[in-house]
């Protein structure tokens, strides 16, 4: 909910979060980004090729794998 142009978190309406873009931010990884927007923080890597495991497996496919970790580090509101 917003009122006269401000919202809940005390930003304007006009007035954006901080956005960052990083790239190879993970050594291990055959590439990396990390994007930010306030306190959101998004990390993505590629690892690979990886031979196939079995012979059931298609090497001309791909696997995606995704993990999601939330960390509230929010303050809380009373």
């Amino acid at each position: 909910m917003e009122t006269e142009g401000i919202r809940l978190n005390n930003r304007p309406l006009n007035k954006i979060r901080p956005i960052s873009v990083k790239v190879d931010v993970i050594e291990s990884a055959d590439g990396s980004a990390e994007f930010s927007l306030g306190n959101t923080r998004v990390l993505a890597a590629v690892h690979g090729p990886v031979s196939a495991k079995s012979r059931f497996e298609q090497i001309d496919r791909a696997t995606l794998k995704i993990t999601v970790e939330s960390y509230d580090s929010a303050p809380s509101r009373t």
